[in-house]
């Protein structure tokens, strides 16, 4: 039966059913109607391979029938000419992203911007690890069209290396960046950069995590193992600021290196000294004050360095990071080869040891949390309670360093604090 030609109150008059149905105009032209009562023009075709593929125009409303035929013959031309119209419209597009710069570089461009912007000291190792592990090749390519398929292998690829970490690294970066560019359109607050990229999934949700190389470390150092650090630290002649940074970093409870070395003093309302540090540690918009006491043998360290800290930039910071960890890599390969440890540490390392002592010694989970600033994006932190703990935070550090300079009898610190 020859189809007939749909009339324009054919399309007024077409009313919702309880299913998509359609009405054909001829020529694959069709109008779609849907249970909603939405009318659209699309063009139903069957590919080289038999497989169906429709093309939609958009609303009858907003299209007469008139430019929906034109607009279909069209795309019979292009099937007359073997080019499928479907993938001919994704070329399009794919150029069309091109020439606006709205590719997969750009946008891990755009996510580098954004840490950078708040002020983020990971983001030049981010920005290192995504320039060296994704190729140029795939940088060129147009974001709305980048695949699961192609980010698992540069990710693959670390795993058979046997730098599993790192690819856990790599992949998180990748759907963080992809996540602020799918949400931006809807986020008032997204930056520029992150818009425009006509993502309709983030590619990297179906590449499976890996858990198994991003277990935390367990290790922390015992009383014995704690003090030898601290006598290999006080012997670092080469570079101050290094000892300082290290001292300073144990004696105000484990504090982050690369957030110390980015550290302000300034004076509380007494006119007693304070360091000043802005973490933005975690997902947080923006930075959180977190202050600290300096007193006793971390107050005599500043002022021997003119009472000033190291005053590093996010970026400098970083750098400086690594020398720090270089250093306590080899003061623990130096201990292992001494035989006063069998077990390696790192940086990440001290800040633990100190958590756990200073629970040995009777402190609460609670009151650690503030003195180390973890743990404090809840809504009473946020809005309601302000209080900026230094009693607390002063009674803790000075029995610390206390505790510090007892010399080790056993394997846990002695000292008990009634709390």
């Amino acid at each position: 039966m020859a189809e007939k030609l749909l009339s324009a109150a054919n399309v007024t008059n077409a009313k919702p059913k309880d299913k998509v149905y359609t009405l054909a105009d001829g020529g694959n032209l069709y109008l779609r109607v849907k249970p909603s009562g939405s009318k659209a023009w699309v063009f139903i075709y069957k590919d080289a391979y038999r497989k169906n593929k429709m093309i939609t125009l958009g609303a009858s409303q907003d299209h007469k029938l008139a430019d929906a035929r034109k607009w279909a013959e069209g795309l019979r031309a292009m099937l007359d000419k073997d080019i499928d119209p479907q993938n001919e419209r994704a070329e399009r597009k794919r150029e069309a992203v091109a020439a606006q710069g709205k590719t997969l570089g750009a946008l891990l461009a755009g996510y580098i911007g954004v840490l950078k912007k708040r002020g983020a000291a990971s983001a030049s190792s981010v920005e290192n690890c995504l320039q060296l592990h994704i190729p140029l090749q795939l940088r060129n390519k147009p974001a709305a069209d980048v695949t699961k398929d192609d980010l698992i292998e540069p990710i693959r690829k670390l795993v058979n290396a046997s730098k599993g970490r790192t690819a856990a690294r790599l992949r998180s970066y990748l759907r963080t960046s992809f996540e602020l560019a799918l949400t931006a359109p809807d986020d008032p607050n997204a930056p520029a950069e992150m818009l425009g990229f006509g993502l309709a999934v983030n590619p990297v949700d179906r590449i499976k995590t890996l858990p198994e190389y991003n277990r935390a470390s367990e290790r922390s150092l015992s009383r014995e193992e704690l003090a030898e650090y601290q006598r290999r630290i006080a012997s670092i002649k080469k570079s101050p600021d290094l000892r300082d940074i290290l001292r300073l970093a144990l004696l105000l409870g484990g504090q982050r290196f690369t957030q110390l070395a980015q550290a302000e003093l300034a004076k509380d309302i007494d006119g007693q000294p304070i360091i000043v540090i802005m973490d933005s540690k975690g997902r947080r918009q923006q930075p959180r004050r977190h202050v600290l006491p300096l007193q006793g043998e971390a107050l005599a360290i500043v002022q021997a360095r003119g009472n000033r800290l190291f005053g590093l930039d996010a970026t400098q910071a970083e750098a400086f990071t690594k020398s720090i960890s270089s250093k306590i890599s080899q003061i623990s390969k130096a201990m292992i080869a001494d035989e006063i440890t069998t077990e390696p540490f790192r940086g990440g390392d001290i800040r633990r040891t100190c958590e756990t002592h200073l629970a040995a010694m009777g402190f609460d989970e609670g009151k650690l949390a503030r003195l180390l600033s973890h743990g404090l994006g809840g809504v009473q932190a946020r809005h309601y309670n302000k209080h900026d703990y230094l009693p607390e935070n002063r009674q803790i550090l000075a029995a610390w360093e206390n505790a510090l300079s007892a010399a080790p009898a056993d394997n846990v610190i002695p000292l008990r604090v009634a709390v």
